[in-house]
């Protein structure tokens, strides 16, 4: 445990040392909050609802961000109880409001992957685009200093795991409807 402690420490310090900027200081926090309570991807999901031929990929968002925030956040949160890095290192001042719940996984980065997903499933032409925004929230929640490297992985996997199953449910419960109605 202690290599990865320092592993991940030595990544987090290498992003302050050497990408920090006036920039990113003014950039990061805006993505990071983008993904807080994961409200935008609430929102996507809801305004696709809106229109029949993406309804279902809203409700395949809905179901990943459940599962996502059942596994990260009420799960695995509160059996791991890791700190937060900023915790561990004095001096840290963050740009954004201190979180006070547990850092393994990342909340944030699990919602992202997990909308992302459902996006790289359904062959969305914009499945890229919502790869690459749920890369840079991952990215913003180490230049924040508020998950180590290692918490953004987990909240990689149980997004990409939140994202595949909230699809199969979907998928099943459609085979399963539509077999109820006489293959309508």
């Amino acid at each position: 445990m202690e290599h990865i402690l320092s592993l991940d420490f030595g990544i987090l310090n290498w992003i302050a040392e050497h990408v920090q900027s006036n920039t990113l200081d003014q950039v990061m926090p805006r993505i990071s909050w983008l993904g807080n309570s994961g409200m935008v991807f609430i929102v996507l999901a809801l305004v696709l609802l809106v229109f029949p031929k993406q309804r279902g990929t809203g409700v395949q968002i809905l179901l990943a961000l459940v599962f996502s925030l059942l596994l990260c956040n009420v799960l695995l949160k509160n059996v791991v109880e890791r700190v937060r890095p900023f915790e561990l290192v004095s001096g840290i001042e963050l740009l954004v409001k201190a979180p006070h719940d547990f850092s393994f996984p990342s909340g944030h980065t699990s919602a992202a992957f997990a909308a992302a997903t459902v996006f790289l499933r359904s062959r969305s032409r914009y499945k890229y685009l919502f790869l690459g925004f749920a890369l840079l929230m991952g990215f913003s929640r180490l230049y924040l200093y508020v998950h180590f490297p290692s918490d953004v992985i987990g909240g990689i996997l149980t997004g990409l795991a939140s994202g595949y199953f909230a699809t199969l449910c979907y998928q099943w419960f459609a085979k399963r409807r539509d077999h109820s109605q006489g293959g309508r």
